[in-house]
């Protein structure tokens, strides 16, 4: 197997159902219509805490994997660029903005610009 395939077939098997949540499950607060008590509103308070600690944590988290797959990106394309160019060295000069899609900078050796298609052309 190709080491730019073994890495993406790590990459895949390494990400766990239970590691990726695409929706959160934070409880968003109720806000009460009428307050008839300073109980009413510490819990509304207390309630708009949690729910702003639940979204922090899950948008950080988010941040994390997010980092985690544009590095993983790079090293494929990188990978893949010296592959295919013959090279032994890495060409660390192609990176994965993440800004819609597609990798920036460099020669894209591929022949399409999504680098999650990398594999669709090739043939071996």
């Amino acid at each position: 197997m190709k080491k730019s395939t073994l890495i993406i077939v790590l990459l895949f098997s390494a990400l766990s159902a239970s590691e990726i949540q695409y929706k959160h499950q934070c409880a968003r607060p109720i806000k009460p219509v009428s307050v008839t008590s300073n109980i009413e509103v510490e819990k509304y308070n207390n309630d708009m805490q949690n729910y702003q600690t639940c979204m922090m944590a899950f948008i950080e988290k988010h941040k994390v994997l997010r980092k985690k797959h544009t590095d993983a990106l790079n090293e494929a394309i990188a990978d893949w660029n010296s592959f295919a160019s013959g090279s032994k060295k890495k060409d660390k000069s192609r990176k994965f903005t993440g800004s819609q899609g597609v990798p920036q900078g460099g020669s894209h050796t591929v022949g399409h610009s999504d680098p999650y298609k990398i594999s669709t052309g090739l043939k071996f």
